[in-house]
């Protein structure tokens, strides 16, 4: 059966912005100064490490994915609703990978 797969990349500053309003929402803290990285965690699976001016903070990959779909809905990006949703870092980018 042919499968469908499509990727979705965002900047640095497009993800920083996603996280404010992610973090606002949900009452937590995030770090001062600009997202500069964004790398999976090699050690640790479903979690990402952002460089924040260097300092660290590590992610849960649920809630970049989550930061990332309301920030596409605001922007009126299409994200299919059915399929497996994936996010991974990619240095100077962030990418979701939709499978439907």
């Amino acid at each position: 059966m042919a499968q469908e797969i499509r990727k979705i990349e965002f900047t640095m500053a497009e993800t920083h912005e996603a996280l404010k309003v992610f973090f606002m929402k949900t009452g937590q803290e995030l770090l001062s100064g600009a997202l500069t990285k964004l790398t999976s965690d090699p050690g640790v699976p479903g979690r990402l490490i952002a460089l924040f001016d260097q300092k660290t903070m590590a992610l849960r990959d649920k809630d970049m994915l989550a930061a990332l779909l309301v920030f596409c809905q605001d922007k009126s990006i299409p994200i299919p609703k059915d399929g497996k949703k994936m996010v991974k870092g990619e240095g100077d980018k962030v990418v979701i990978l939709l499978k439907c």
